[in-house]
């Protein structure tokens, strides 16, 4: 249970220092908008500025878009789930081996009963 609680704290620590980097991502990006809006407002004019800023934005939106319906339309496998076996995992030689030694002995059971029956004399009515 100890080594649980320090993967949760590591966690939780990953999870927070991520927080604060995305954070500060975000402002990087702002701060980096605000910077091309002035240089093209001196050069070229506010209009222009805004909307250069503003296609540059609908692109990469519009491309982050078409690659997330991309990523969605792949084909995911999912293998079928292992029957549970009492008393064994799911991938042991002796859950794969139980089903096959049971249906072994039912058959052989099931033979042993034909024979018998062929050696029984019949009645004649």
């Amino acid at each position: 249970m100890y080594g649980m609680q320090i993967m949760a704290r590591r966690m939780a620590r990953r999870a927070a220092f991520s927080f604060v980097a995305v954070l500060f991502l975000l402002a990087g990006i702002a701060f980096l908008c605000v910077a091309a809006f002035l240089m093209l407002a001196a050069s070229h004019g506010a209009i222009f500025a805004a909307t250069v800023i503003g296609v540059v934005f609908l692109g990469v939106a519009l491309i982050l878009f078409g690659i997330a319906m991309l990523v969605g339309r792949r084909p995911v496998a999912v293998a079928p789930a292992p029957m549970p076996m009492a008393g064994a995992g799911a991938g042991s030689p002796v859950a794969i081996l139980t089903p096959v030694i049971a249906a072994l002995a039912m058959g052989i059971s099931q033979g042993m009963a034909a024979r018998r029956a062929m050696r029984r004399p019949r009645s004649q009515d």
